[in-house]
């Protein structure tokens, strides 16, 4: 290194000048001075050493690529030590050169540091959940700087699913800070709710889960069954995702908003739902074409909110109520009917009689002429 070749120039007297690409040393001055440095250069290159250490884990090749951790074992140890990577295997090394008693110190002090016992600093390695890895990094690596300018720690995040390793490192009361820091922010971060999704509202909260996750540092987990949405992180974020959530549904399932001027009915149109929709919306829309101003919406499978402008409104009421109860008559009339079958021993599912009487006097089977009831059948009510 440098302080050796400035040793041998203040010893001899020569100048020593050495070229690492060409791996020459060219030596200038009296032949006596360029003896004497001729000497102690052959003298060191008798004593030189090299040694490679593999650094097969990822929390080793962080260790040895902390500039900081390099710079002291080169200081301690008077070696040299260059990180290089394999070009074709990708595999990482510390190359160790210098002096056999310098080699010897540096590789016992790459040792000690891999090891977490450097001499004036620590380490330590944390395990956690995938999922709290990518947490404690953070948005850009937003968090994992907060936590090491909070602390003072060297720290660095590797996740290979399912598990991250997180690794702290500097003077052994700054890895404590870090690792007080870390375990800190992990717990403020846990905090869990569980959210029940109503069935006629699971659609249209799926949908809105990735916004709610690109835009929150929230873990949000949909159970198998799609039946809840269990909320992980701080207090607010749960408490603000929660609520965002819950808005969801009932906005799903209330009522709609209206405007200045406008107003809202609410219809129970129970079995008529489909009525009320027709094929493929059918009759929505032409309600609302015949009124213009006003909205349709059915919720929860059997609540019908008609909104708008008041004439249009009461427009659209005053039909949907009348298909609503004429749905409700064919209704009563079909279950009339169906009392009749059964009393006469025909059944609704094969239209065949269930038992076969016979008049006494006729011998003739006692049947029953339906064909009142087949004819409401056809007509869809």
């Amino acid at each position: 290194g440098g302080a050796t070749i400035r040793n041998i120039e203040d010893v001899s007297g020569a100048s020593v000048k050495t070229d690492r690409i060409q791996k020459t040393c060219t030596i200038t001055g009296s032949p006596e001075q360029v003896n004497i440095a001729t000497q102690m250069v052959n003298n060191t290159l008798a004593d030189q050493d090299i040694a490679v250490v593999s650094l097969e884990s990822r929390v080793a090749q962080t260790i040895m690529r902390n500039g900081e951790n390099l710079k002291n074992i080169q200081n301690l140890s008077g070696a040299r030590l260059d990180i290089k990577v394999d070009a074709e295997s990708g595999s990482v090394s510390c190359t160790i050169t210098g002096g056999s008693k310098k080699v010897a110190a540096a590789k016992k002090l790459v040792a000690d540091y891999l090891a977490g016992k450097g001499p004036d600093g620590g380490m330590e390695v944390l395990k956690f959940a995938s999922h709290h890895g990518r947490l404690i990094i953070g948005r850009k690596g937003a968090n994992v700087q907060s936590l090491q300018l909070e602390s003072g720690a060297d720290i660095n995040v590797d996740i290979q699913d399912p598990y991250a390793t997180v690794t702290v490192m500097g003077s052994k009361d700054v890895v404590a800070k870090g690792v007080a820091a870390i375990n800190r922010f992990v717990l403020d971060h846990s905090v869990s709710a569980v959210v029940a999704l109503d069935p006629s509202a699971i659609g249209t909260v799926l949908k809105q889960l990735n916004s709610l996750r690109e835009n929150s540092d929230v873990r949000l987990d949909v159970s198998d069954d799609r039946t809840t949405v269990k909320l992980i992180g701080t207090q607010k974020e749960v408490a603000d995702a929660k609520s965002t959530i819950i808005g969801w549904i009932d906005a799903e399932l209330g009522p709609p908003k209206v405007g200045p001027g406008e107003i809202l009915e609410t219809i129970k149109i129970g079995s008529a739902a489909g009525k009320v929709i027709g094929r493929s919306g059918a009759t929505i829309t032409r309600l609302e074409s015949e009124a213009p101003g006003a909205s349709i919406k059915i919720k929860q499978g059997n609540v019908c909110y008609v909104s708008g402008k008041p004439e249009s409104v009461k427009k659209i009421k005053e039909q949907i109520e009348e298909i609503v109860a004429k749905h409700n008559e064919t209704v009563a009339r079909v279950q009339q009917e169906e009392k009749a079958l059964t009393k006469t021993g025909w059944s609704m599912q094969t239209g065949q009689p269930v038992s076969a009487s016979k008049d006494a006097a006729s011998n003739t089977a006692i049947g029953n002429d339906w064909g009142g009831f087949q004819a409401a059948l056809q007509e869809g009510w």
